[in-house]
């Protein structure tokens, strides 16, 4: 569950993702986001209306905040095996709480913030990939359609075609 040791040459922590654009290396997720929509002229950026511009921040935030930490731990205390057994109910409950959630929030919405997608819905694509293999989305079909929205975008192929398949874990 490490990088690879050939990022440390890239970035001391060896983190990853990392984008490396010239002599520039950003990494962190969101900032790599922020720093593409600034690449791009603002596309994907925050939507205009104040009430999308609320949701777009908290999302954008809120995927790596909130929903992330609670799967990296239902991850870490899978790994566990049976030792993990005790807590794992309690781990499993908290994400299934934040998917309920979501689940609720997404109802009637294409896309996280707005008409269009932009950074939320980026931010929130791995994180409930990553809670797609790690718990299932079935019971949640606002999720579920979401994702498929993300899926059926030429980026998102054209991403896979490029760089393969994402091993969640």
């Amino acid at each position: 569950m490490q990088a690879p040791p050939e990022l440390a040459a890239i970035h001391p922590l060896g983190k990853s993702p990392i984008v490396t654009d010239g002599a520039l290396n950003i990494a962190e997720s969101g900032a790599i986001v922020e720093y593409l929509i600034r690449k791009a002229g603002g596309r994907f950026g925050p939507p205009a209306t104040e009430a999308d511009w609320l949701r777009y921040s908290y999302f954008t935030h809120y995927a790596e905040g909130s929903l992330m930490p609670n799967l990296v731990i239902l991850l870490v205390n899978m790994k566990l095996g049976p030792f993990g057994w005790p807590l794992r109910p309690m781990f499993k409950k908290r994400v299934r709480e934040n998917l309920a959630w979501l689940e609720q929030e997404m109802a009637g919405r294409p896309w996280f913030a707005g008409e269009t997608p932009n950074a939320a819905d980026v931010m929130m694509s791995f994180a409930l990939e990553f809670a797609n293999a790690l718990v299932g989305l079935k019971d949640y079909p606002n999720l579920t359609a979401w994702l498929a929205r993300v899926h059926a975008r030429p980026a998102y192929i054209a991403g896979l075609q490029r760089g393969g398949p994402t091993a969640y874990y």
